[in-house]
């Protein structure tokens, strides 16, 4: 089986949300589940963030078989992770990914400009090096416009989820445990 990496987003950790809770799931079919600690919001810098995957492609963890899930910024970081490194991937998971939106919050503008695809170049490469792409997606986000949601779902290419009263997928919209998104990695690791 394959390795599947959980990765936080801006100003959040590995223990927040539903990050622990999907790891430890993915444990219990029998997966390594791994949810890296991404600094954030010091030192949140794309380098910073891929050097911290890169060190899972060391020991063969991310490869062909990985699956890893971004989170709202570091789905953002992913496509421009994937093309820079080439590495080929499984699935990539994308929950609440958006494309160079300001968001109207300088906290969360300036570090989220830091680390997310910036060339919509990025997006062609990511298509021909991971197989299978899905996008979890809310009309409620309260973070990101519908319309930005959608539109880096079709960057990606990726199969859309949507899912009616989701907020952000973090816990201020009551997601600390994600069914949903343990049962999509399953099936895209079977």
């Amino acid at each position: 089986m394959g390795c599947v990496v959980l990765l936080h987003g801006t100003m959040s950790s590995p223990a927040s949300n539903w990050f622990g809770w999907a790891a430890s799931q993915l444990r219990r079919h029998g997966h390594t589940a791994l949810t890296p600690h991404l600094p954030t919001p010091i030192g949140q810098r794309f380098q910073t963030w891929a050097g911290i995957l890169d060190a899972y492609s060391q020991p063969g963890l991310l490869d062909e078989h990985a699956v890893v899930v971004g989170h709202s910024s570091s789905a953002s970081f992913l496509p421009r992770y994937v093309a820079s490194r080439q590495v080929r991937l499984r699935a990539v998971v994308f929950i609440s990914g958006f494309h160079l939106v300001t968001l109207g919050l300088p906290e969360y503008d300036e570090v989220n400009a830091e680390v997310s695809t910036r060339d919509e170049q990025d997006y062609a490469q990511l298509k021909t090096l991971v197989e299978q792409r899905v996008c979890y997606l809310s009309p409620t986000d309260p973070y990101v416009p519908l319309s930005e949601l959608e539109k880096f779902a079709r960057l990606v290419d990726g199969h859309t989820v949507t899912v009616p009263d989701a907020g952000h997928f973090n816990a201020e919209s009551g997601y600390t445990q994600f069914p949903a998104v343990v049962e999509s990695i399953l099936a895209l690791t079977t």
